[in-house]
């Protein structure tokens, strides 16, 4: 991990990043205290969304907008 002074990253810091992009971190210090680092990113590419993917699978009973029975509806509102 390299150190260095914000003053001289300012003036070379495409070099830095190149630095940065063969895997090294680069720390940023001012007055001999480091502040910040400069790390590469890692982004994995979005997957293609695959739709209907678990078309099939499920099953909705024919009485599934049916009221519900009063002793289950008691309990969702305690009567």
């Amino acid at each position: 991990m390299n150190a260095i002074d914000i003053d001289v990253a300012k003036k070379c810091l495409p070099a830095l990043i190149d630095d940065v992009l063969r895997g090294e971190d680069v720390v940023l210090s001012r007055d001999g205290q480091p502040i910040a680092r400069i790390t590469r990113l890692l982004f994995r590419p979005k997957r293609a969304i695959q739709y209907g993917l678990l078309k099939g699978d499920g099953v909705v009973p024919d009485d599934f907008d049916a009221p519900l029975p009063r002793a289950v509806l008691s309990t969702f509102e305690g009567c």
